[in-house]
């Protein structure tokens, strides 16, 4: 709804951890052969994921709870979109983690700063569902809402350009 001082605490602290894990990613392949290293950044991060499951399971129980009792029966539709979305998004992430590991250690910031493109896709993706087909997804399309996404695009891409330049 708004974005709050905490709101952005947790941002900033989920953006931490995502840095942390490519520059350990890439020192792991620096040791290891990609798949061997990819195996083991994944287990690495089933770890990390477990610790703050058990740190924080009340929270996360109460919000998936009350997930599941909003939730709408899904058509099958619904299911191979998404499917297809989990599909894609594994693509990406080994596609990612073959990046990190060709690039020179100085250039990891730039792999990691690339996913900011996901959001270009990404809107484009959910304008073409939305309209296409609206049963999989509703999303509010209005002028001003593009304009908002457009300029959080450009904010995403300055940042790239001004991390590349540097």
């Amino acid at each position: 709804k708004k974005i709050s001082l905490e709101t952005l605490k947790y941002a900033a602290l989920a953006a931490w951890f995502l840095a942390l894990y490519f520059v350990l990613a890439k020192y792991v392949y620096l040791a290891q052969p990609f798949w061997s290293g990819f195996i083991w950044t994944k287990l690495g991060s089933l770890l990390a994921g477990i610790v703050f499951l058990i740190l924080f399971w009340k929270e996360i129980k109460k919000e998936v709870s009350q997930n599941f009792k909003t939730t709408k029966k899904s058509s099958l539709a619904t299911a191979v979109f998404f499917f297809f979305n989990q599909l894609n998004g594994a693509a990406a992430n080994v596609l990612q983690n073959w990046a990190i590991a060709l690039a020179p250690l100085a250039l990891v910031a730039i792999v990691s700063a690339l996913q900011g493109a996901q959001y270009v896709f990404l809107l484009i993706f959910t304008i073409f569902i939305s309209l296409k087909f609206p049963q999989i997804l509703k999303e509010e399309i209005s002028r001003s809402i593009l304009i908002q996404k457009i300029a959080a695009i450009l904010l995403i891409g300055g940042g790239l350009a001004i991390l590349a330049l540097k």
